[in-house]
């Protein structure tokens, strides 16, 4: 079952909100993927892709961040750094242990859970700072 878009996601921040969409169609790459059972192969690639991304995308919504004093950045920082601590566990036990369906399983209830919480709240709330409302 994979993850649908909705608007109700957007931040009103035309990148922040690309990148969004496109973490959430990778995810469903991979739900598909596991549907076919090819999950374990898309593993890596989303592994790949993951890394890519929290850069590019943290480190852009950090800087945003860090241009308005009333957002509470410590704590959205914190929440980066738990998935990118997350990500570097993922990618150590693929490397262990090699790409399998439980890893791609946990890969994507943790990712989702992350992605709920930390776009649906966290972003959210910078979002309607940053934005005035």
């Amino acid at each position: 079952m994979t993850t649908q878009w909705n608007d109700f996601y957007l931040m009103g921040l035309d990148v922040m909100d690309a990148q969004h969409m496109e973490l959430v169609k990778r995810v469903n790459v991979l739900l598909e993927a596991m549907r076919d059972g090819r999950g374990a192969e898309e593993v890596a690639v989303l592994i790949r892709f993951l890394e890519a991304y929290a850069v590019e995308h943290f480190s852009a919504e950090e800087r945003l961040m860090s241009s308005r004093p009333e957002i509470d950045f410590s704590t959205h920082k914190a929440q980066h750094h738990f998935l990118r601590r997350a990500l570097a566990n993922f990618k150590d036990k693929y490397r262990a242990r090699g790409a399998s369906a439980s890893l791609a399983l946990n890969l994507q209830q943790n990712l989702l859970q992350w992605l709920r919480n930390h776009m649906m709240i966290t972003d959210k709330k910078f979002a309607s700072i940053f934005n005035g409302n």
